[in-house]
């Protein structure tokens, strides 16, 4: 077996025994190494030059090669080589040659054995407990650990720890070869300008070994000796570093991975929240309850300190706050903000949500008077129903920590677009509720709104006494029939915008009677109201007609009644003692009219 045979066998070995290992790295670093190896070990081979080898091997028939007990092929020293003559000839490989080669042999097993060993290098711990093992594969007086943290690269750790000893060689640290030599990926042996070279001091020397897998660079291991560093070295722990990288790649790409699959499942998570307070929003139509919904669950999805809801009034030109989950919130309730002012006032005008971390520190930032300038961050999304802005979503974070992240911004939008559903559901009820209980015709709420209304607030003993005033039109039906139905409901509708001026709840019981409830009503209001719809009535006809007059009975819950029916009852009674004193003043005044004609 030739020379060049038998180092093709060994640099095959060497890769079987790479490839033995149990993870996958990037082998065209690695190989290109191991492959490099054959020229490095026939440089060193200065004994015995190209055509006395070709001789002796064209001289030498059957020669005897061993294998030794390792993977690795080698050559016996006592195992020589015959010639023809039966006499005994040269070893194949010179004994200095053997040595090296084993020597490299067992140096490479061991960079292998040391890289399988690794494991998962998770964090900078992690590579700093490699650091002082690696002195059994390459002797130095100081091995550092170099990772790259935005594009510059930091010391983490030194092994053994700096000494204020000083060497017996200085030499300038070579920091912008070893940057160069990371940057470019490869590794390389760097000898110093000595000043002075002590006298019988040896020159010293640098070895750098990028941190590189998968075409990432993630550090440097920087070994320093006060000797130069060999080619073997360089091989051996090239070999070590690029199996290192590879482990450093897969687990920075595994990390990965699993923040990816947090956030999905943080992701998929929000969105079945989100599903489940849609529900909840939509089959709420009171509008201050499906407010304080709205605050409740984006609690549960993005972690807030301060939360508004504006509405818009677009009369007054200004938002008005409806709803505030703030320290300041009796401030913020009574305070409006013109529109188009502030941060708000941005997004309202271009109907865009923003994310303002650092909010205090934006241009657009309005703040509310009373209130200090602090440091916050601030999301505000516009809340659309039928297409239309009708407010704002203002959440917001006090703290420098407190920025507000992508995730969270998509969420709140969300949030805020099922939020507007739920508004324009509750605005939908409430105008179909409006419309079901209000009176076409004079604008005021109906019977069934009455008979609901007064339930309540009879019921509700902060609100006793309870005034019920029922009101009927004296001699409508001859107006009526005597102007024709159209100038009666003039007439009916200028009755009902003079119910509604005089104060409490107007209702329109039926054809031309009237209700009347007031809250907290004394005897002296109730006499100020029935004065007063007295002057608005009479004023509804031109002058030179009769004066249009109404009939009218009172009475206090709970003395007249405790029961809705029973208080109706004797408002009713009332009415009837007050119709029938208004008939007899008719007919008395119709007598006198005869006898004068």
């Amino acid at each position: 077996m030739t020379i060049d045979e038998l180092l093709a066998l060994r640099l095959r070995e060497v890769r079987r025994l790479a490839e033995s290992v149990p993870f996958s790295p990037d082998w065209d670093a690695a190989m290109a190494t191991v492959e490099g190896l054959e020229e490095a070990l026939r440089t060193r081979d200065s004994e015995v030059n190209d055509q006395r080898r070709r001789d002796r091997v064209r001289q030498v028939a059957g020669s005897a090669v061993r294998t030794s007990s390792s993977s690795l092929a080698s050559i016996e020293p006592r195992e020589r080589d015959r010639g023809s003559d039966g006499s005994q000839q040269r070893p194949l490989v010179p004994p200095r040659r053997q040595r090296v080669l084993r020597a490299l042999e067992r140096r490479l097993w061991l960079a292998l054995e040391e890289a399988a060993a690794v494991g998962s290098p998770e964090s900078p711990a992690d590579l700093i407990a490699l650091v002082p093992p690696l002195r059994t594969l390459c002797s130095a007086d100081s091995t550092q650990l170099y990772l790259l943290d935005s594009g510059r690269l930091n010391c983490v750790a030194q092994f053994p720890p700096a000494t204020s000893r000083r060497p017996t060689a200085r030499a300038e640290y070579p920091a912008d070869e070893i940057e160069r030599a990371v940057a470019a990926g490869r590794p390389a042996i760097i000898e110093p300008i000595i000043r002075p070279l002590a006298p019988g001091a040896r020159q010293p020397g640098w070895l750098v070994l990028p941190l590189v897998g998968g075409g990432v660079t993630h550090g440097a291991l920087v070994l320093q000796r006060r000797e130069l560093f060999s080619g073997e070295d360089l091989t051996v722990m090239t070999v070590y570093t690029a199996l290192l990288g590879e482990r450093m790649t897969s687990a920075g790409r595994a990390v990965h991975v699993e923040s990816q699959q947090r956030e999905l499942e943080q992701h998929l998570l929000s969105q079945r929240r989100l599903l489940e307070i849609n529900e909840r929003l939509l089959s709420n139509v009171d509008p201050a309850g499906v407010l304080d919904l709205i605050a409740d669950s984006l609690k549960s999805l993005v972690a807030y300190d301060n939360l508004t809801i504006y509405r818009v009034d677009g009369r007054a030109g200004v938002l008005r706050p409806v709803l505030a989950r703030d320290r300041f919130a009796a401030l913020i309730l009574t305070t409006t903000v013109q529109i188009g002012r502030g941060i708000t006032g941005w997004v309202l005008g271009h109907g865009a949500a923003e994310c303002v971390n650092d909010a205090h520190l934006d241009p657009r930032a309005n703040l509310i008077p009373g209130t200090p300038m602090e440091d916050e961050s601030l999301i505000v999304v516009p809340l659309r129903v039928n297409g239309d802005v009708v407010g704002t979503l203002n959440v917001g974070r006090m703290g420098e920590s407190g920025h507000f992240c992508a995730q969270e911004f998509d969420l709140v939008k969300l949030f805020a677009g099922q939020a507007s559903i739920a508004l324009a559901n509750v605005e939908a009820h409430r105008a179909l509720w409006t419309r079901a209980e209000t009176d076409a015709l004079t604008g005021l709420r109906n019977r069934g709104a009455f008979e609901q209304d007064l339930e309540r607030l009879l019921t509700d003993a902060g609100q006793a006494p309870v005034l019920l005033l029922m009101l009927d039109l004296d001699n409508f039906k001859l107006y009526n029939d005597r102007h024709g139905h159209p100038a009666g409901d003039r007439v009916l509708r200028a009755v009902g915008a003079a119910i509604a001026a005089v104060g409490g709840a107007g209702y329109r019981y039926g054809g031309d009677e009237f209700a009347v409830i007031v809250p907290n009503g004394t005897p002296v209001r109730a006499s100020e109201i029935i004065e007063r719809l007295a002057a608005g009535i009479a004023s509804i006809l031109p002058s030179g007609e009769t004066p249009l007059t109404a009939s009218v009975g009172a009475a206090w819950s709970p003395d007249a009644a405790s029961t809705k029916d029973a208080f109706v009852a004797a408002a009713d009674e009332e009415l009837y003692r007050a119709k029938a004193k208004a008939s007899e003043l008719l007919n008395a005044d119709l007598a006198v009219h005869r006898a004068n004609q």
